[in-house]
């Protein structure tokens, strides 16, 4: 795995388009992306240079906004606009814990739920906040895209850790070690996009022992059970848990989460924008083929052929989806 490169030299470029989304609560927040390119201070970047570094992500995130914004109604979400139809179910933390677990279910199996209002942490993006997650000194995984095309002669490694550069096969996501320092000395409007990820939550959350977790339920009745640890074994919190850190405009790509199982995020500090597809109705997201076929599905852009539509919602701290 590449090292963390501290000593590249930053170009950051600012998106000449504005760009929106909406919170649970129909909120709009409106934003200019960013990305950056990093290169040795011995070397100079040209501007036809640069302007190849960023034409992939550029490409990347206004094909992914206007997706966004064609499915909006009237200007609005369809969670906002047309809750029936949205992907997203949004509910109150206060009437969440109203619900019995059959009616808790019965929602997950139907839609993503976003709970709002929930209590969490006053947790702030600095020493003391990220500690929560790990020491600043411990070594990290940090997420970047890989660049090896042979017009990017003028810049010295040919990884990167940003999500601006473009490699000979698009947009690919690699990973390199670094330090949680790392995230906070570069935590300024000058320093690299970073995202860090991996780091295991080892104590029990308010949601643990929830009765519509179905991990935990499957736990419940297992452990003891012979291959399946003894019964006094603990619940492996840090297999199952992860707490993720980044600075502003980091950007993660399309993927499956969690192998295909369910998954949760709950921000605590800043905001999240989650966006999810929209199944096609002659191509239901239960069809595997939807992810093998190029014409339908790609990790790294949305094909211009694609037949699914796409949702957002902005996570702000004390939501939870």
């Amino acid at each position: 795995m590449t090292d963390f490169q501290k000593s590249d030299t930053v170009f950051r470029f600012k998106f000449d388009t504005e760009v929106r989304a909406f919170d649970a609560d129909g909120g709009e927040h409106r934003f200019t992306p960013e990305c950056h390119v990093s290169y040795s201070v011995c070397y100079k970047s040209s501007p036809i240079n640069q302007e190849f570094q960023f034409e992939g992500r550029v490409t990347q995130l206004k094909t992914f906004f206007d997706r966004l914004e064609a499915g909006h109604v009237d200007g609005k979400p369809l969670h906002i606009a047309n809750p029936e139809k949205s992907s997203f179910d949004i509910i109150s933390f206060v009437e969440f814990q109203g619900l019995s677990t059959p009616q808790i279910q019965g929602r997950l199996r139907h839609k993503n739920v976003v709970i709002t209002g929930c209590p969490h942490p006053n947790i702030n993006f600095d020493e003391v906040g990220l500690r929560a997650l790990s020491p600043l000194s411990r070594k990290i995984s940090i997420q970047g895209t890989n660049s090896t095309s042979s017009i990017n002669r003028h810049i010295t490694h040919t990884m990167y850790v940003d999500h601006s550069t473009r490699g000979t096969g698009g947009l690919i996501p690699v990973i390199v070690t670094g330090h949680m320092q790392d995230l906070l000395e570069n935590a300024t409007p000058h320093g690299k996009i970073l995202n860090g990820l991996d780091f295991p939550m080892w104590k029990d959350t308010q949601w643990d022992r929830s009765p519509y977790a179905t991990d935990m339920v499957a736990w419940d009745y297992l452990h003891g059970n012979p291959h399946c640890g003894t019964a006094t074994a603990p619940y492996p919190t840090g297999h199952v848990r992860w707490g993720l850190a980044g600075t502003a405009h980091a950007v993660s790509m399309f993927h499956i989460d969690s192998d295909g199982f369910a998954t949760f995020v709950q921000v605590m500090h800043g905001k999240k924008l989650w966006a999810v597809y929209r199944p096609s109705p002659t191509l239901p997201l239960s069809d595997a083929n939807v992810f093998l076929l190029s014409d339908f599905f790609l990790l790294d852009r949305v094909p211009p052929t694609a037949q699914f539509g796409m949702e957002a919602v902005v996570l702000r701290p004390g939501d939870l989806l």
